[in-house]
């Protein structure tokens, strides 16, 4: 009996692996040709747009199931998709687009461009849950990528050349570790022209991502209940860092002095305390460290920074979170001393 049961077991283990199996779809992008996607409307298996991103996105939203857009693109990259058609809006749950599956994929320095020309309003519509666009370098679009709809994940891309470079009309998303406004090399030549990251919902996290280089702000916030969360993010050259339309939803810190290393300031209670090394006012060039504030909201850091300032953010305990506060000037190192910041991070 005991035989026959774990019989059943193994039988129906494998049957819902078959089942799991069966609704994993994967689509290869193998080609850097656009052509156009009227061909798919009549016949989805014509070869003349099989392999293409067009193709690909097109299956992805006719498909069921969890579905991979990866990237096989032979020869040596980059690979360039010039596009001369508006892709399809991604329409489908659980769609993953993965431009780290083309061989010769670096963190920072993707093998694959997708490339608007200029022409091209949106470089991806996500207008369903569950969805990721993943190791992609985007540019010469009206606005990067458009996000329409919860639980996303922006990752890892560098977009730039662009009027706005990610837009976030949802909420419950990350948004992580891209490079918008330059690239890898940290250019100024590759500016967004407006703003790097508009926010027009509320419970995102934001999280370490370098935006530099956008002529209106790094961070835009339209929704006044905001609870983004903006954490360890690199913002600089920009004439804003982060901007609320409405009244900021928490005060930004106060740095009050440096004394022998000891980096000390002011803020609502119990805030996360985020600390930069920067080039001046708006500039958040370097994450350095964080510590928490105590009851009365005071609080003293250790960093240790190249920079000739040090700017902080608040994160209250809902994951709202202020503007930079304003720069304060590091202290030439006194003569003898090796390091002008640095002690233990503690909390008075």
């Amino acid at each position: 009996m005991k035989n026959r049961l774990t019989h059943i077991i193994f039988v129906l283990l494998m049957l819902a692996a078959g089942i799991a199996q069966a609704q994993q779809n994967i689509f290869t992008v193998t080609r850097t040709d656009d052509p156009s996607p009227f061909l798919y409307q009549q016949n989805p298996n014509d070869p003349a747009i099989i392999g293409t991103l067009q193709w690909a996105v097109r299956k992805a939203n006719d498909a069921t199931g969890t579905i991979l857009i990866n990237f096989n693109i032979p020869g040596n990259g980059p690979h360039i998709i010039n596009l001369n058609y508006y892709l399809p809006d991604i329409n489908n749950n659980n769609i993953v687009i993965d431009g780290s599956t083309q061989p010769g994929y670096q963190t920072g320095n993707p093998a694959i461009i997708i490339d608007g020309q200029t022409i091209i309003s949106n470089c991806f519509i996500i207008h369903d849950q569950q969805c990721e666009i993943k190791g992609l370098y985007i540019r010469k679009f009206n606005t990067g990528i458009s996000v329409l709809s919860p639980y996303f994940k922006i990752d890892n891309n560098v977009i730039n050349q662009c009027n706005l470079g990610i837009s976030i009309s949802s909420n419950y998303g990350e948004v992580t570790g891209n490079i918008i406004g330059t690239d890898n090399t940290m250019t100024g030549l590759l500016y967004i022209s407006g703003y790097g990251i508009f926010i027009g919902y509320t419970l995102n996290n934001i999280t370490e991502n370098i935006i530099a280089y956008c002529q209106y702000a790094g961070i835009m916030v339209t929704y006044i209940n905001s609870q983004n969360l903006f954490s360890q993010n690199q913002i600089f050259n920009n004439p804003r860092a982060i901007v609320y339309k409405a009244t900021p939803p928490v005060l930004k810190p106060i740095i009050s002095s440096i004394i022998n290393g000891n980096v000390s300031g002011t803020s609502q209670p119990n805030c996360r305390i985020e600390i930069f090394g920067s080039t001046g006012n708006e500039n958040a060039n370097e994450y350095l460290s964080f510590v928490t504030a105590d009851a009365s909201g005071n609080w003293t850091a250790n960093v240790t920074t190249t920079y000739p300032y040090i700017v902080a953010t608040a994160i209250d305990q809902n994951n709202n979170t202020s503007v930079l506060s304003a720069a304060f000037a590091v202290p030439a190192p006194t003569p003898g001393s090796t390091c002008a910041a640095a002690i233990e991070i503690q909390i008075n």
